[in-house]
């Protein structure tokens, strides 16, 4: 018996070892401020390099040439196009850098209090939330002079001339501080030249006002006779009205591509006008939470009892059991907390440590009431797994993800968090009984355990909303493929993981319909 046992703890022991010394060696592989400004600047160009080839027609007019190493202030009316104005200058910073060099970001200015927070401070949490790096390491690049900021919406900061009087503190007019803003009033800041976006001049189109008029005029058909004499109030209602029927005619489409009725289109999208912000994890939020706690139930409880009916003929009572008990289990968490987060994993291969050796832990104590063997096995069953789930982050997903990757994210998080209970206890019941019950034992805890984890997911939530919303006809049944398809013919933008409207006229065009 000593012998079994001292066997079971050199094994134990070189796991532990071995998983130590991994995670050193991962942890060695450290990247240099080059790396990271190079990894960067990439993640950067491919977040806009797709808006601006949906914007198409509106970036045409907004051009600003951009000092090599000064600052600059882009100044115009709302509609001018500044934001288009501060993505171009982005795009064009980053195809003259050269490797290792600072990385132009644009930051919107909207989420800045300046008499709360330091200016570098707030870049360096924006730089972490959306890009995935350390607040720690974005604030020494920050302070580096290794970011070029490109602030946009000066006029949406809670108090303009705070910030204004922050980012002049920080100014070093002795090192290159390269720095661009947008406002739509006229600003000055210490050794910055300012641009005025005035009206488009296109041939033909002499009296629209702003770059966004211009684009819906064009988007929509419209002739120029057709809005002459008319006030810009009533040429912006016209074209906000054509926009949208014009977007979606009745022509035959590319092989692929789904047809959708303008008038359906229209009726959606005043819907989702009204949300505060168009993330497929907060439309839950639109659903009423006994409708969403009785789906769940229902889902769940009917999967499990099918399930353990299938896997265990002979036992009606005890599917009737877990089913009742995995309906109850999902009200439950419902009602006391509706919202679950939407998770992802890290990156890269690494397990986490406290996972792995709490796993192995749990995993050897349950497996030692069989045998030694069962121990170890169960234990290195469970760590992994368990490794695995430690490595799932609840935080606010990054700008750089697009919302499809993030809702596949959190799929995979559902689907791994489920695995490590029903994969130990399967293992502990091969080893207490016979290896062939290994499948048979990993369905009946997953649909005991994982499937109430897989319910609890923002993934499944947005599953009960979608199927909700399309009853009621607010959204399609194939919503992500709506909006992905909106974004490409240009009524949407996607701005990280979420969508907003293009612009917050043809938005509160939207939203107005309804509330009239």
């Amino acid at each position: 018996m000593l012998e079994v046992a001292d066997q079971v703890a050199s094994v134990a022991g070189f796991v532990v070892a071995a998983i130590g010394l991994f995670l050193a060696l991962r942890q060695r592989r450290s990247l240099t401020t080059a790396q990271r400004l190079d990894r960067l600047a990439e993640v950067v160009a491919a977040q806009w390099r797709d808006e601006v080839e949906v914007r198409g027609i509106a970036t045409a007019w907004t051009s600003v040439t951009v000092p090599e190493r000064g600052r600059l202030v882009v100044v115009g009316p709302a509609g001018a196009g500044k934001t288009v104005a501060a993505v171009r200058i982005v795009r064009e910073l980053l195809a003259r850098r050269a490797p290792g060099e600072p990385v132009a970001v644009l930051f919107a200015l909207h989420s800045w209090n300046p008499l709360r927070q330091h200016v570098h401070q707030w870049m360096a949490a924006e730089l972490a939330r959306d890009y995935g790096m350390s607040v720690a390491v974005a604030l020494e690049l920050v302070r580096a002079r290794r970011i070029v900021p490109v602030l946009d919406g000066l006029d949406e900061v809670c108090d303009p001339p705070a910030a204004l009087h922050a980012l002049e503190r920080v100014h070093d007019p002795s090192v290159p501080d390269p720095l661009v803003l947008t406002s739509r009033d006229h600003v000055t800041l210490t050794g910055a030249e300012v641009v005025g976006l005035g009206p488009p001049h296109v041939p033909g189109w002499e009296g629209i006002s702003s770059p966004l008029l211009l684009w819906l005029a064009m988007a929509s058909g419209t002739r120029p006779a057709e809005l002459a004499g008319l006030p810009d109030a009533e040429v912006e209602r016209r074209l906000l009205d054509r926009f949208v029927p014009a977007a979606y005619p009745d022509t035959p489409l590319p092989r692929g591509r789904r047809r959708w009725r303008a008038g359906q289109v229209e009726r959606w999208l005043r819907f989702l006008a009204r949300q505060e912000d168009i993330a497929w994890w907060r439309l839950v939020r639109t659903v009423p939470r006994t409708v969403t706690a009785l789906l769940s139930a229902v889902g769940v409880g009917v999967v499990a009892w099918i399930g353990l009916r299938l896997s265990a003929p002979g036992n009606l009572t005890l599917a009737t059991m877990v089913a009742l008990s995995n309906a109850a289990a999902v009200v439950l968490l419902t009602l006391v907390r509706p919202y679950p987060d939407v998770q992802r994993l890290h990156s890269g291969p690494r397990l986490h440590v406290l996972g792995v050796l709490g796993g192995f832990a749990f995993g050897f104590a349950l497996g030692w009431v069989v045998s030694p063997a069962a121990a170890v096995a169960a234990g290195a069953v469970s760590g992994l797994l368990w490794g695995m789930v430690g490595r799932i982050d609840h935080s606010t997903p990054p700008r750089s993800a697009t919302p499809l990757s993030v809702l596949r994210g959190d799929l995979v998080v559902a689907v791994v968090g489920s695995l490590p209970i029903p994969a130990m206890f399967a293992t502990f019941l091969a080893f207490a009984t016979s290896p062939w019950v290994i499948p048979r034992g990993f369905v009946l805890f997953w649909l005991f355990y994982g499937l109430v984890w897989l319910a609890y997911t923002a993934w499944s939530r947005f599953t009960i909303a979608r199927l909700w919303l399309a009853l009621r006809g607010r959204t399609p049944l194939r919503l992500m493929t709506f909006l992905d398809d909106a974004h490409r013919r240009g009524i949407l933008r996607r701005n990280g993981p979420t969508y907003e409207f293009r612009h917050a006229r043809l938005r509160d065009h939207l939203a107005g319909a309804v509330t009239s």
